[in-house]
């Protein structure tokens, strides 16, 4: 599952949503020229995360500087759901940090061009 911890920096600026939407690759750098591994391949949305394990449905976002947690709700490919807390923390790269509520799974998620 797609999932993230809370980080907050103080005195951080109000990030819009683009910042955190886009099309992402998981522990590798991307290369948006269509070679990129594609079960390695996030796109990210206000609303949703779309991964290789089917999507995720955010709701309860809420942004603490540079962060953005959210509650996601998760239907895998195979019709199971799971819901968990996330957050998405913005790096000075512009690239993403990921981790769940118990942080149990952890990534980087590299921007494509």
């Amino acid at each position: 599952m797609v999932v993230v911890a809370l980080t907050s920096v103080a005195g951080s600026p109000v990030l819009a949503g683009d910042d955190f939407s886009g099309v992402f690759v998981q522990n590798k750098p991307c290369h948006g020229d269509g070679t990129d591994p594609k079960p390695l391949i996030v796109k990210i949305t206000p609303e949703q995360i779309e991964y290789r394990g089917g999507i995720c449905t955010l709701s309860d976002r809420r942004q603490e500087g540079n962060a953005i947690s959210a509650r996601a709700t998760c239907k895998s490919k195979s019709g199971s759901i799971v819901s968990g807390d996330i957050t998405l923390t913005l790096r000075p790269d512009r690239n993403l940090d990921m981790v769940d509520q118990d942080r149990a799974y952890t990534a980087v998620l590299n921007r494509c061009p």
